[in-house]
């Protein structure tokens, strides 16, 4: 594999397959921690609050990306080191 091959973190953040990936992630950590965080407005028993719910999904797409971009770009810096 050649270095130009490896994406730079950039690239690999925008990649489609860092983004799937981020969304199923989201959309199961950030399910089960919408039901903590909320679990009063599941139950009825409090307001629901929109921008809390946004924030729960959001935080683990951004991390999942983050992690992944991560990933990939850093195979540049091993693969140049066994040059």
């Amino acid at each position: 594999m050649k270095s130009k091959d490896i994406p730079t973190f950039g690239e690999a953040f925008l990649q489609r397959n860092t983004i799937v990936r981020a969304a199923k992630i989201s959309a199961i950590v950030g399910t089960v921690l919408c039901g903590i965080n909320q679990w009063e407005a599941v139950l009825g028993l409090a307001e629901f609050n929109i921008t809390k719910m946004i924030l729960t999904y959001l935080v683990p797409f951004c991390v999942s990306s983050y992690s992944t971009a991560a990933s990939l770009s850093d195979q540049i810096r091993l693969f140049e080191g066994e040059e």
